[in-house]
């Protein structure tokens, strides 16, 4: 037999269990993601003091540059500077090609015509017209076996525009 009490209980048991289940689940709040940004400073100018000038690259996980910059906060001693301003300035590279030549490169592979020289020459001009910066920004060398074959030499040494590199890959 059950007693008022002991149904009085036990209903207050179920209550407790069910009660979960049947209220609305709290609401989390949203995290948002952390950006994989890099920045490193790559020069300070402290000629005209008390105004400092700082150039820092700052890239995304994929090296590509940061587009937007206003979330960039300048501080000083833990304080942020108010009047800091950013501003992008475009730079160039540096690349080396390095040719590992043997007697293989005089070979012809296909039906073009074009020696592997030949193919490696273009691909190198083609690069040089297409993605070295007009105004001078990038520089580019190639180095390639000496005439001994035991040492390297450059070809072409900080080439700052596209005409350069092709002239001396197709020498």
């Amino acid at each position: 037999m059950i007693n008022r009490r002991t149904s009085l209980a036990t209903l207050f048991y179920i209550m407790a269990l069910l009660l979960p289940a049947v209220r609305p689940p709290a609401t989390v709040a949203g995290q948002v993601q952390r950006e994989d940004n890099n920045l490193r400073i790559t020069a300070v100018n402290t000629g005209e003091f008390p105004t400092v000038g700082v150039r820092v690259l700052t890239t995304t996980a994929g090296s590509a540059p940061i587009a937007d910059l206003t979330r960039l906060v300048v501080r000083e001693n833990g304080v942020p500077i108010p009047d800091a301003t950013a501003a992008t300035t475009p730079v160039g590279i540096d690349l080396a090609l390095v040719i590992d030549a043997n007697p293989d490169l005089l070979l012809f592979d296909d039906r073009s015509g074009l020696s592997r020289r030949d193919k490696l020459a273009a691909g190198i001009a083609h690069y040089a017209e297409q993605f070295m910066d007009p105004v001078g920004l990038d520089r580019v060398s190639v180095i390639v076996p000496d005439e001994t074959g035991e040492g390297a030499t450059f070809l072409i040494q900080d080439a700052t525009q596209p005409g350069e590199v092709a002239a001396a890959v197709n020498a």
